[in-house]
């Protein structure tokens, strides 16, 4: 149907592994989002306008090797037809709770 789309990938670390955040990532899991994320640069951006933003992986490793790991490497995914949404800042700044 020449449709194109976009897979919409957005990998974060949450360091220290604790039962507390093991139990917040297995919550996560089962949730539907749109993610609003903020880059180095300063610039907004929003995953899952079009479709849902889900966990699609977790990696979690307990530190024991000098260079390991120590808490969970999170992958979330979404389909849309655009490649990003930027949103300014003045937009996210209305919807964050801090």
């Amino acid at each position: 149907n020449n449709t194109i789309g976009y897979t919409q990938t957005l990998s974060f670390y949450i360091y220290s592994m604790q039962a507390a955040t093991a139990n917040t990532i297995a919550t996560l899991g089962q949730g539907i989002f749109r993610i609003l994320f903020l880059t180095r640069s300063g610039r907004y951006f929003l995953m899952g306008v079009n479709s849902q933003t889900m966990i699609v992986s977790t990696v979690g490793g307990s530190g024991v090797g000098m260079s390991d790991l120590n808490g969970s490497t999170i992958t979330m995914a979404s389909e849309d037809v655009n490649p990003f949404y930027e949103v300014t800042a003045a937009a996210a700044a209305s919807v964050i709770q801090y």
